[in-house]
């Protein structure tokens, strides 16, 4: 099974992004979020923008671990539920691993410009490959 990620711009270049619908069941939470692929993040994290256009009231949740970056050092907040990605594939079916938790990073300052990142423990706990087709410039998560 294969899940394709499509380059699209991001500031000054194009970065490789993964479509999904995110659910957290419990909290009645659903929609469709992008998440930038970043191999080189700890952490995978929800970004404040994306969690307040899902009507997630992440303030309700505990502090989780500070993050730390180019940018200095934000605050995040731990959902701790099952949470469900529904990636759609390239065969035309729906595939829908879930996990418990994830972090929603509280950008500092007015600008929310973040985005979401799906880092590679994400990859690790869920057990995909990642393959690159340089011919074509496309990135596959595969199962």
């Amino acid at each position: 099974m294969r899940i394709i990620l499509k380059y699209r711009y991001w500031g000054h270049r194009e970065w490789a992004f993964l479509r999904t619908v995110i659910e957290i069941e419990s909290l009645k939470v659903a929609g469709n979020i992008d998440f930038l692929l970043d191999t080189g993040a700890g952490q995978s994290i929800l970004s404040e923008r994306d969690a307040r256009r899902l009507g997630l009231a992440y303030h309700n949740f505990s502090e989780g671990r500070p993050a730390a970056g180019i940018g200095g050092v934000a605050k995040t907040y731990r959902i701790d539920e099952k949470v469900t990605f529904h990636f759609e594939t390239v065969e035309g079916t729906i595939y829908s691993p879930f996990r418990r938790g994830i972090e929603v990073l509280e950008e500092p300052g007015k600008e929310k410009h973040l985005p979401s990142l799906l880092g590679l423990e994400f990859l690790e706990e869920l057990h995909f490959k990642l393959t690159y087709d340089m011919p074509t410039r496309a990135i596959f998560l595969e199962v």
